[in-house]
């Protein structure tokens, strides 16, 4: 790849980045360690505060999606058993569900701490609303047949 883009590629297999979290600016090329703090920056790059990419990990942003994603197919079954209860757009908004779900669960961990709390809220108030539909379509449908 570099003799055909005609430059140099270095990486790491470490964190890059700020050392107080656990970085430094060492990049190999061709096995060689070079410190590109050195090379490209002054020293002001030594007041960077974070890493140049965070290591995805888990966190409650990623279990809030988990939840997301089986809410859409609890209401998906739900909607299988009682069908007379569902809409058309029912399934619409089950795959939308987990689709964001299943996105969210490996992107979620990228969104500042701000985000993920306006992510659970969003969650919080769709799921209750999701059951609150579910429950009052239920006591219409007793209604309208007499039951």
């Amino acid at each position: 790849m570099e003799s055909y883009l005609d430059c140099n590629i270095r990486a790491s297999s470490n964190k890059t980045g700020n050392q107080r979290f656990g970085g430094d600016w060492i990049l190999v090329d061709n096995g060689k360690k070079i410190n590109i703090k050195d090379i490209y920056f002054n020293n002001t790059l030594i007041e960077y505060p974070n890493l140049l990419m965070e290591i995805p990990y888990f966190n409650w942003a990623s279990i809030v999606d988990i939840i997301v994603a089986v809410s859409s197919i609890i209401y998906f079954i739900y909607n299988k058993k009682y069908p007379k209860h569902s809409k058309y757009y029912d399934n619409i908004c089950v795959g939308v569900g987990l689709h964001s779900g299943v996105i969210l669960v490996f992107q979620a961990w990228k969104l500042y701490p701000i985000f993920q709390f306006g992510l659970f809220l969003l969650v919080t108030v769709t799921i209750y609303y999701a059951y609150e539909a579910a429950r009052l379509r239920r006591l219409l449908y007793i209604y309208e047949n007499g039951g």
